[in-house]
């Protein structure tokens, strides 16, 4: 071929791109606006919970809810297979225990007795405690001496939880209050 050609080529090849732009069809106003509606995060659904449970505005619920999928953020729990992601609430859960619970498909979590009110809030995952199965936005409110214990659904995914527990609880010999580091 001769440079003429390779010219002609290289000029043919930007025109058909740009009659390709010009035929491709453009998005649809209600399809963009549909699609700027849609959450981020994968656990955006909970923000508001999440800000009413930690006694914290939304966009510090939403900043909380985004540090779940940042390995680096977990610690091991106190039992076996459980990662706890440690978070400061307001002044309504000072005293409280205050965090994400992840545990394993499978894993029991044993009798345990709450020395204050415990609030909880199912994101991923279902458990079941007795013949009640809970599951992804499930807030349960238990009061101070409840005990209680509870099963992770097998074959599922890993039950991923907001915990609040207030004052602490007791776990056969173990007792844990807020300000344990352990908790």
């Amino acid at each position: 071929m001769n440079s003429g050609t390779d010219e002609l080529s290289s000029e043919a090849a930007a025109a058909l791109t740009f009659a390709v732009d010009d035929l491709a069809p453009a998005t649809p106003p209600a399809l963009t606006d549909l699609l700027a509606g849609l959450p981020t995060r994968r656990h955006a659904r909970f923000v508001d919970d999440v800000a009413r449970l930690l006694d914290v505005d939304s966009s510090c619920a939403d900043r909380l809810l985004g540090e779940i999928d940042d390995a680096a953020r977990w610690e091991p729990g106190f039992l076996p297979n459980m990662e706890l992601l440690h978070v400061d609430g307001g002044a309504k859960v000072t005293d409280a225990i205050t965090g994400f619970v992840r545990l394993p498909a499978g894993a029991h979590f044993p009798t345990h007795r709450h020395l204050g009110d415990e609030q909880v809030l199912i994101l991923q995952g279902y458990c079941r405690e007795g013949d009640t199965t809970l599951g992804p936005g499930s807030i349960i409110t238990r009061p101070a001496g409840s005990e209680h214990s509870f099963d992770v659904i097998e074959g599922g995914c890993d039950l991923l939880y907001l915990a609040i527990v207030h004052v602490g609880l007791e776990l056969g010999e173990l007792v844990l209050r807020a300000d344990d580091p352990r908790a």
